[in-house]
């Protein structure tokens, strides 16, 4: 729960979701059950919670906010949180969560730009977001400087709303395959991906 309340007032909601995310797998490798309203109860969490993120994250990044300053101006934020929460009435607020939670789920969306853009507009790329995996392995122990690995800024700069926009775009597995190597790309790629869970389904979740 820190963890949790100080990633949503630093504006950081993957450090919001993280953990969530870490309680719901265990949970599923554990107990080989994935309760059905905890996929209900996570869509409306989303409905409430992005749309004060969004904009919490926009005043605090636009006035420098740091994480100094949430901790030692705790009343601060809260009446930030308090004042943002109170700009649109309950229907608005609900409206605009479901609509800005479906088009955060929404893959095929920005799939279909990928595919439309990605050979012509945009040159295929070769691959080299794939050496992103292996190298995020290596600890930073052994490697100091070494850097973040994202894509998504330049999915939001190349097929997203542009360079002007800071924003993290997820291109989907089948997107990522296809601006680096076209169809061979997204029927080679998934192929292994199919072999990677179903390796992972039997070691983790097989009959013993």
């Amino acid at each position: 729960p820190p963890t949790v309340i100080f990633g949503f007032f630093t504006g950081t909601k993957s450090a919001v979701l993280r953990p969530l995310v870490m309680i719901v797998v265990v949970h599923v490798v554990m107990t080989r059950r994935l309760p059905v309203w905890w996929v209900v109860g996570f869509v409306v969490l989303m409905t409430f919670f992005y749309p004060i993120s969004e904009m919490y994250r926009g005043y605090a990044w636009g006035r420098g906010l740091t994480a100094t300053d949430v901790i030692k101006s705790p009343g601060t934020v809260l009446r930030i949180v308090e004042r943002i929460g109170a700009l649109a009435t309950t229907t608005e607020h609900v409206q605009y969560g479901i609509e800005a939670t479906s088009e955060r789920l929404n893959g095929l969306g920005i799939l279909s730009i990928i595919v439309r853009e990605a050979g012509s507009r945009v040159p295929f790329q070769g691959g080299w977001t794939m050496t992103y995996v292996p190298l995020s392995f290596i600890p930073r122990l052994l490697w100091p400087g070494k850097p973040k690995f994202e894509t998504g800024q330049w999915v939001t700069d190349k097929f997203g709303p542009g360079p002007d926009i800071q924003s993290s775009t997820g291109s989907t597995w089948m997107g990522e395959f296809y601006y680096n190597f076209g169809w061979p790309g997204v029927v080679a790629g998934m192929f292994v991906l199919g072999i990677w869970f179903r390796f992972l389904q039997e070691s983790l979740l097989g009959r013993v």
